[in-house]
Formats: structure tokens, sequence, C-alpha cells
């Protein structure tokens, strides 16, 4: 599996490297991806890797282009340390390769277990981000997912944006936090370019809001009110979550632990008072956007612009599962239901009758993760155009 994206030299090269080519109607070439029969073609949602324009502005007539950053935090040897984030990981970029058409040299891994890999640093996942979204071009898709802990921030200034004076934030392996303002920021730019397809999953504890999307589609069970509508033929449980000798740990760090991380890392000791300044000498300018204002006190929150589609693994209170099953190999609850979910779709057959929506898929999760007996709500993020389209556009199937 590679870790970084390559820069191809040559569309020829693409297909070379991404699997058989085949010559199509007109002499459009198609590629076999040699999972189930998917081709791509002009007339299909293919694409067109956008590295090989370098400028990410696409030439009339151009096929769509789908990227995807895929950040997976074990926090291997720390006291933070989990066990199903990496493996995450790998079903998701599998997923993506085997059910909609990405080419490998377009999936960015970032893992803290293998140094070949680009590590999952605040910096990094900054970076990579950012560039991923410079690359993008209308009708464009970007696929965002994480697997770590998340935390919340407590915020030291009033902040219309947080009436619970916390911050969600996800915790890259050195702790260097992007806070919710510092995601919206990055994706900021593609308000400018509406027909871009951003789905960000964050499977970690505290992951609704994080985008601080104004408008919400499904969220948790509301006291008094009906309970979301249960989705027919969805696989039943998850699989070894209640088994015997599981093991369930949460993704989430309570804010002293991270304050202990930085106290490690800074040879002082770094509380609420002066983790801005600790940060902010820590990391410099790649520091969260909130602890900038005079090296302490947060700023005020930036306005979303309810880009993309969040699905995250949990409400912002609620904590999500890191599941270690005996003798299995170990997951996230949330991760795991997805892929399973998307893999009956299409290995079902019913990819061929109609398209995965975003509004099914997650009332899907959560019925799975009921059934698996989790406690956590999977929640959908959106504006209104995005929750009844395709989750992530389909390849055609060629059978």
């Amino acid at each position: 599996m590679g870790c970084a994206a390559s820069v191809p030299e040559s569309t020829a090269q693409v297909h070379a490297a991404s699997g058989k080519t085949k010559t199509g109607a007109g002499g459009h070439s198609k590629r076999d991806s040699g999972n189930g029969g998917y081709t791509l073609s002009n007339e299909d949602d293919g694409y067109v890797s956008p590295r090989l324009s370098g400028s990410g502005s696409a030439k009339p007539g151009a096929r769509r282009s789908k990227v995807a950053v895929l950040i997976g935090c074990n926090y291997p040897g720390t006291q933070a340390a989990l066990a199903g984030c990496v493996n995450d990981v790998h079903a998701v970029r599998e997923m993506l390769l085997t059910h909609f058409g990405f080419y490998p040299q377009d999936i960015t891994v970032m893992i803290d277990t293998d140094p070949k890999c680009v590590q999952p640093t605040g910096a990094n996942i900054k970076k990579q981000l950012r560039d991923a979204v410079a690359s993008m071009t209308d009708g464009d898709e970007l696929f965002v997912h994480f697997s770590g802990h998340g935390t919340q921030v407590p915020v030291r200034e009033p902040d219309p944006e947080e009436p619970d004076h916390l911050d969600e934030a996800i915790c890259p392996t050195d702790m260097n936090l992007l806070c919710d303002n510092d995601l919206v920021e990055i994706f900021e730019p593609l308000a400018e370019l509406p027909d871009v397809k951003l789905t960000f999953q964050a499977d970690c504890c505290h992951s609704g809001t994080l985008l601080d999307m104004e408008n919400c589609e499904i969220t948790g069970f509301k006291k008094g009110g009906p309970p979301p509508p249960i989705v027919a033929n969805v696989p039943a449980g998850v699989p070894g979550a209640r088994g015997v000798k599981t093991t369930v740990n949460a993704r989430s760090l309570d804010f002293n632990q991270v304050f202990a991380q930085l106290s490690a890392e800074a040879g002082h000791s770094v509380d609420q008072s002066n983790m801005g300044q600790a940060m902010h000498d820590l990391f410099g300018e790649d520091a969260p956007h909130k602890t900038k204002k005079d090296g302490n006190g947060p700023v005020t929150g930036l306005k979303s612009s309810d880009v993309g589609v969040l699905m995250s693994g949990c409400q912002s209170h609620e904590t999500s599962a890191d599941v270690r099953p005996a003798g299995g190999k170990p997951f996230g609850a949330f991760t795991n239901a997805v892929t399973t979910i998307v893999n009956d779709h299409f290995t079902s057959g019913k990819a061929k009758e109609y398209p995965l929506t975003y509004r099914n898929l997650v009332l899907g999760v959560r019925e799975m993760l009921a059934r698996g007996q989790f406690t956590q709500s999977p929640c959908l993020e959106c504006n209104p155009r995005w929750p009844d389209t395709p989750f992530i556009r389909h390849a055609k199937l060629n059978k």
C-alpha cells in the first residue's frame, strides 16, 4: 500500500499504475479496477488525476477528479494508544478503490505506525488537506477520513459559536490539535466551488459539530420525539463488537491528558492558562487557530459556510468506540459499520438498482451500531442539498 500519493507524469502512467487499460468507443481509455467489474470512462463519473494539471485548473471537458486524504492515529508507545485507527484507514482505502473508482496515487495515507508514510502530525495534516483543497475544481470530489482521538478544548473567551464553551478538536499524533476553526478555515476556499463534493468522515469522540455546520440533517435521539427510521436489510451487528473478551475503549482524550502530553513535550507544566503560549512555542505558525491571539487566549470563531458533508461517529458530547475483538483485528465501530454497509450495498447487487445516499448510509450505521449495543449516535451535518445525493459518486457498473 502506497502511503503518499505519487505525481505521475502522464495519463498513461495513471492507468498503468492503477490497473489494466482498455480502449473504449471513440478511442477513450477505460480502466478495469479488477474489483467487481467496475470501469471508468468519459461517460461515467470517472476522473483524471488533478496532479496531472499542476495548477489544479481543469481543461474544458476534462473528467472529474476524486482525491482522498486518509488519517489514522494509533499513538503508539504513549498513554493515549489506540488499536483500530490504522486498520480503519486500510479498510476505507480498500472501500474507495473497490467501489468508488479512486486511483491509488490519488489517495494519501497518513498513519503513525509506519515511518515510510507521511506522519499524521498537525502540520502535516494541515498541509495535505490544503494541498488537496487547492487541487479541486468544480465537479471534483474530496474525501477525508480521520480515525483517532477527539477532545474538547475549553474556550477562555466568550464565543457565540460555542455556547457550551468547548471547542471540538481532533488530536494528531503530536497533539498539535486541529480545532473546528482550523478545519473550517482549511475548507473555506471550497465555498467558491459549490459543485465540489467534500465528505469528511470523523471516527473520533466529540466529532459532532466538528465543522460547525449550521444544518444537521441527522442528530441524536430527541426527548419525546420518534427514533430515526430503521433501514431494512442492514447487516446485523458489528462483527465481534460484543463477543467474548472484546475490549472497547473510547477514542477520547480528556483535556488534562492533552495537557500532560504537551507538558512532556514542552518540558514544563502546561495548563489552560498557558496552553496557547506553549502550543505556539512548540508548533509555531502551525499551532491551532484559536491559540494565536496574544499567544494564549483563543480568538473568536470563524463562521462556517456549511462546506461539504460531515459524517461524525457520534454527537459532540459522546464518545466513539475503539474495538478490540479477541482473535480479530481492532477497528473503529463507526468506520466498520460504514464499510460493512457499503460493501453489502455493492456485493448484494443493490448498487445496480439505486445509489447509497448519505442519509440512508448514516441511518443504516446508526441501526447497525444499536444492534451491536453501542451508545454512540452518528450524525449527518451538511447543506440541505447533499443528504439525498449518493455517498461519493458511484463508478458505473459494467455488468
